[in-house]
Order: structure tokens, then sequence, then C-alpha cells
């Protein structure tokens, strides 16, 4: 018993550090958001002054147009401009028309900072209450931000404002540090000696906000700004790992022998490509004024693949989506890993059809309020169930034993051996409001949403933990997966969108063994880069050409390979040490030095993308399948109306793995009974070539019943003197508030 209770006082503390890391990292999100939606609060706000007045500034427009033709026809034929402009305009008119115009003018650079100040009142309180909250640590000494935003604090406290350079408190002369403010913001904060209140605390929480995410202030306590150096593996640790060959990598000790490789590479495919230039099917050709165009893939799914499936998925039993993934249970065990918090048993009996219920609840978006509806459970049964079974160690280790099961099929080498992935965002609208919810009119309209990225395996499964994040943070979440996941997958080659592509994307892959190969929208116009000249290209030379700085990779291989191997070995995420380096490519060298690797390594890349059409096919599979696993979960998805209801970034992230979970059962499911309808068409007669059954994916859904069965019955006892008794209501007290109605 003694045991027990030590096991589970460590559990809670480890969870309630998870948790204050969590919760930091979520009010610093918060702060981020406030702040940006401080600006585009003016930015609206000038759009609109534009909208309301565009007549006016199109009538004024023209007038003065017509001043100014005036005036320059006048000077050109020697006529008195004065009295020329004055004949075209009158001079009231004109007069009117410059004081009018003079009132709707904005800044010449559309700096929307001067229709901030009234929105910034009601957003202070929160702002404040979050930096005196939050521990934020200074990396260098001097940090003007914090200097202003302290100096703000200890007014506050006495109910002063900073309103002058110089002010009395009582009998202490304060003055106000001005050091955080740039030009942008200083002619708005000052006038003289006096300071506006809003615009000074603003110019400083935006400092503020740019100095943590650029590394050089830390937040204690915190998971995702911590210093930099306190992400890396120690420095001797790594040399020891390096003398003992065990850093994981997949890049030379020497900088200087990658470079003569890449150098090598490059100049082998840029002879490789020249020679196949309107020779080779499918590579770079050029048009009738000689331009470079890529030539567009051609289809090449086989005809029989829109016969076949249909057949195939209608020989297919029709099932319930719990006894799906009941039966499916029976032959692999995916449940087996939810085990209970503190005694680490797994679910039997009536506890896994619970968890079953659980998961769906979660998973297809329903609630558990919705599901204790449609199931024999409670609310109370279900619930206990999320909190003890279903934890994202568990959901992963599931979702690992059906990647598993998948894999091991013959079936799935039709598909693909697992060494190649795909990754994208689903975008998802957030119907509550969520403080990582954001605005964007292209994907959610006037509403808010975000972005559920996840990664996808040739063998048409999910893998890896699915992450919430922003609409445009892809890149940086390319990554994780790869490198952290349970399954046997050996990915060895991964495929994003342009979204998730970017230099420091290209240099981390090839240093940590993957072969990165995005679909780049407008490829021919990206610079390729060299170490060195290598002379004419003929055709190629009106591609852009450009020079790496070589030297600061040999400065910085170190440092980046230490950069690497502390992401290999789960120090760090990819995706948090890229958002730092992402912060701040002027200050840190690390990060300039991977920006430059990543230059060679997309040379490289697109050097191979602009002759193999075979790669480019590859690619776009690749993201088809992520596409169709999309699909399967909108479908699955569908309670709320498709939207996230959760707040809480933690809750979004456990409903979207319940969700990929759900996904992969699916496929598991399928797959088998796919075997078992092609065994049987083989039998009758059938001959179905590898190629089509390549095309045919395990994601079908519409012989699954996934929103469950209607009872229908008469009702002869039911009128309106006879009415179904009302459920007893209690009370916050616990008192009965309400008796049920008898009949």
């Amino acid at each position: 018993m003694r045991f027990k209770a030590e096991r589970r006082h460590a559990l809670l503390r480890a969870h309630l550090f998870e948790l204050s890391q969590d919760l930091t990292d979520q009010a610093l999100d918060q702060f981020d958001k406030l702040l940006g939606e401080l600006l585009r609060k003016g930015e609206r706000r000038q759009e609109k002054h534009f909208h309301t007045n565009a007549r006016k500034l199109n009538s004024h427009l023209t007038i003065l147009a017509r001043a100014a033709e005036a005036f320059l026809l006048a000077r050109t034929e020697g006529n008195d401009p004065v009295a020329a402009v004055l004949t075209a305009v009158s001079e009231p008119q004109l007069a009117a028309t410059v004081d009018s115009a003079k009132q709707l003018l904005r800044p010449e650079n559309l700096d929307s900072l001067d229709l901030i100040e009234s929105r910034y009142t009601p957003m202070r309180q929160s702002l404040l209450s979050l930096y005196q909250a939050l521990d934020f640590q200074p990396v260098r000494r001097s940090e003007p931000a914090l200097a202003a935003l302290e100096y703000v604090s200890d007014l506050a406290e006495r109910r002063k404002r900073v309103t002058a350079r110089e002010q009395k408190i009582g009998r202490v002369k304060m003055i106000a540090p001005l050091g955080h403010l740039t030009e942008r913001w200083r002619k708005h904060a000052l006038q003289g000696d006096e300071i506006s209140p809003n615009y000074y605390e603003a110019a400083a929480f935006e400092v503020l906000k740019g100095r943590v995410r650029s590394g050089d202030i830390a937040v204690g306590g915190s998971r995702r700004y911590r210093a930099f150096e306190g992400y890396l593996l120690p420095a001797p640790h790594f040399e020891h790992l390096t003398q003992k060959s065990q850093t994981r990598l997949a890049v030379s000790n020497e900088a200087e022998a990658y470079l003569a490789d890449k150098q090598r590479e490059i100049l082998e495919r840029l002879v490789a490509l020249q020679e196949s230039i309107g020779k080779v099917e499918g590579s770079l050709c050029l048009d009738e004024k000689g331009h470079l165009y890529l030539p567009p893939l051609e289809k090449e799914i086989p005809a029989e693949v829109e016969r076949m499936r249909p057949r195939a998925y209608g020989m297919l039993p029709p099932v319930k989506l719990p006894d799906l993934l009941l039966e499916l249970d029976n032959w692999t065990g995916f449940l087996r890993p939810f085990t209970h918090l503190t005694s680490g048993d797994a679910p039997v009996g009536e506890a896994k059809l619970i968890l079953v219920a659980a998961l769906m609840g979660m998973g297809m978006n329903l609630g558990l309020t919705k599901m204790e509806q449609s199931c024999p459970y409670t609310y109370r049964q279900l619930s206990w169930s999320v909190d003890w079974h279903i934890r994202e160690e568990t959901l992963l280790a599931s979702l690992a034993c059906l990647d598993n099961f998948v894999l091991s099929a013959p079936l799935s080498r039709s598909w693909g051996d697992g060494t190649t992935s795909s990754s994208d965002g689903m975008r998802m609208h957030v119907g509550v409001k969520a403080a990582n919810a954001e605005y964007n009119a292209k994907y959610f309209g006037a509403g808010r949403g975000t972005n559920i990225y996840t990664h996808a395996a040739d063998i048409w499964v999910p893998f890896g933990k699915p992450q919430v994040i922003g609409t445009n943070e892809e890149a940086l979440y390319a990554i994780d997966a790869l490198c952290h996941h349970e399954s046997d997958l050996h990915i060895r080659e991964h495929y994003t969108d342009t979204g998730g592509s970017t230099e420091h994307v290209f240099a981390l892959a090839s240093l940590l063994g993957f072969r990165f190969a995005p679909r780049i929208a407008d490829a021919l116009s990206k610079k390729l880069y060299l170490l060195d000249e290598v002379g004419e290209h003929g055709p190629l030379n009106t591609l852009l050409f450009d020079q790496v700085n070589k030297k600061l990779i040999i400065e910085q291989w170190d440092e980046m390979r230490r950069v690497a191997s502390s992401i290999r070995h789960g120090t760090v995420s990819a995706s948090l040490l890229m958002r730092k380096l992402a912060a701040y490519p002027r200050q840190n060298q690390v990060a300039r030095a991977l920006t430059e690797m990543g230059k060679l390594e997309r040379t490289v890349f697109l050097l191979e993308y602009f002759r193999d059409a075979a790669l480019r096919r590859r690619i776009l599979i690749g993201l088809n399948k992520g596409e169709a696993l999309h699909a399967l979960a909108r479908q699955l998805f569908f309670g709320c109306l498709g939207e996230l209801r959760d707040r809480a970034l933690e809750d979004q992230i456990h409903r979207a793995s319940c969700l990929h979970l759900l996904v992969a059962a699916v496929a598991a499911w399928n797959t088998i009974y796919l075997t078992e309808a092609f065994a049987t068409l083989r039998k009758g007669g059938e001959d179905i070539a590898e190629a089509t059954l390549a095309h045919i994916a395990p994601l079908g859904w519409e012989h699954i019943n996934l929103i469950g069965n209607y009872h229908f019955a008469p009702q002869p006892g039911r009128s309106l003197e006879n009415l179904r008794p009302l459920r007893v209501v209690e009370s916050k007290e616990g008192k009965e508030a309400t008796q049920e109605v008898a009949s």
C-alpha cells in the first residue's frame, strides 16, 4: 500500500510539473494573442476607414488629379499654371477638397498605430496581470522592455500611470525608462516631456514579446521559452556521444567532408539535369520562347481501379463502429495499452466496453454528455474511463499497435513498405473562444479555427501524436513524429506541401537522416545555391543561382550537430527548437548556419525534382494519402457540426488523438476484410494486378454505421393527460428542487 501511495504521489508531482509548464506556455500564447489582436484592431479600423470613405477619397482624388493635370499641361504649353488650375477647379472647391483630404489622410507608410490607443485600454489589465504572474528572466543584464514594465508595475501599485519623463511620487522623483521606445512608437508615446501611458505600455509589451520569442528573455517554468542552451544536450555529454559514435546523426563529424560531398552531388545533378532537358520524359523542357517549364504529371491510376474499388467494398460486411473496435481488439489487443493510471491494469469486461464508448465520444466529437444518451453507460462511468485510462501515452501506444498490425498485413505491401510518409494540416473551425483559435478568412470565413497537423504513412495509417497548431506553423512540426513514434515504421522519405517547407526543415532532416521531399509551388522561381562557381549551365542559366556562406557552416558545424542530436535523443522536440531558431535568425549563428545548410539541401533536392517525374509523382501520391485520411477523419468527427468546442489546447490535442486512433482502427479493420474480398475475387477468376491494389485505400466508411441505431415503437399510452415524468433536478446544495411528476 505504501509503495502504491508513493507511486501515486510521484505521478501527481510529475503531472503537476507538466501541467504547470503547459499552463505557463498557454499564458504566454494568450499574451501573444492579446498583443496581436491589439495591432489587428488598428489595421481593421484603418481598413474600415478606407472602405467607409472610398467614395469621398475617390472624389477628392479626381478633383486633385484634374488640378494637377491642368497645372502640368499649362507648364508644358507655357501658360499661366495658376490660372489653368483655377479654370479646371474653382478656388473654393480646391480649398474644400484639400481641407477634407487632410482630414482623411493616413500616414504615408499606412502605419495604423495611431488607431489603437482606445483599443488598448480594455486589454491593459489582462496584459499587466499576465506580465506580473510570469517569471521573465533576462539573458542579458539590460532589457529595456523589462525595465519599462517594472516601472509601470511600480506606478500601478500606487494607482498611478506613466504620464511624463519625470514624475514625483510622494517625495520621490521617478524617471521613466525610454530605451524600449523604437522610432515607430516614440512619435506616438512622447510629446515633449509628456508621455502617452497607453502607447508607452503597449510599446513595452510588444518589445517584450519579440525578446521572449528571440530567446533574449527566458520565462521561468516554461517549456517553450527557456534559455536556448537549456534545450540542448550539455556540451560535455555531446562530446562523449561523438567519441562513442552515438550521436545518432546521418552526417560526418567533419564539415569539410559534408561540403565536399554536397559540391560533388550538386555538380553531378546539374550535369544530369542539363542533359535531360527535352530528352527525358517528365524532365524540364524548353518552350517556344526558350523558357524552362515543368511538364504536368499525367494521370497514372489504372482504369481498373474505378471498377474494382466499389466491387471490393461492396463485399465488406456492414458493421457498427463499436463492433468494429471490439472485433479489432480481439485480433490485435490494441485496447490493452489503455492501462489504469495507478494500478497499471488493462481494462477488461465492462471496463473495456466503457472505454470503447469513451473513445468514440471523444474521437467522434460527440462529447460524453451526448454519448451517455446513446449508450448504456452513465456520464460518470465514461468520465472515469477518460480520466484513468485515456492518456496521450496510452493513445500513442495503442496507435502504434494498430500501425504495426497494418504494416504486417500482406495487403499493405501493395501500398508501401512503411518507409515513406507525408504530413499536412486539417483545418478545423473552433466554436468557442479558445486562446489558440485564430482568425483566417481564407479557411474560416468570419469565424475562428485551428489546424490539426497529422502524419500519414505510405500504408494509409496515421502515426505519431497529432498536433493542434496555427495555420501558418506547419513547417515547425514536420519532423516531430518522424523522430518519436512507437511503431515499427522506418521512415526514410517524408513529403509535405509548400507550407511545411523551410530551409531549417531541409537542414534538420538531412542531419537526422531523413530525405525531405516537399511539393514546392512555383519551384522554378526558387534560387539554387552553390558552394563554388561551376561555370556555364547551358539552358539552366535562366535559373537563379547564388552562393552559400560555407564559412558559417564550418564554424557552426558542431553546434548544428548538437542541436540535431538533442532532437534525436528526445531532449527537445524539433517543433519547439525550430520555433526558437525561427524567432532570431539575426542574433543566433546556429540559426543562420542551418539556413545556409538548408539552402544547399534544397538545391540538391530541386535539381532532382526538376529531372525526375517519378519523384514528383511519389510526392503527389504521398500527399494524396494524407488527404484521404483527412476525408475519413471528417466523416468520423461529425459531432458539434465538426467544430472543436474545447477551450484548452491539451483537451483539443486529446480529442484529436482519439480521432487519430479511430481512423487507424477503421484502416486496420478494412485491411483484413479487403484482403478477404480480393482473395475471394481472385478465386472467382478475377485478375487483380498489384498496381490496382496500390490505389485502393483501406479508408472507406460506407459499410460502417457511425451513428448507431434508432428504435421506433408506437407510444399508445402517452397523451396530454399522461405525460412522461420529469427528471429529478437537484440544487447546488444537493437538495431536491423538483419532485418527479407522477402521471
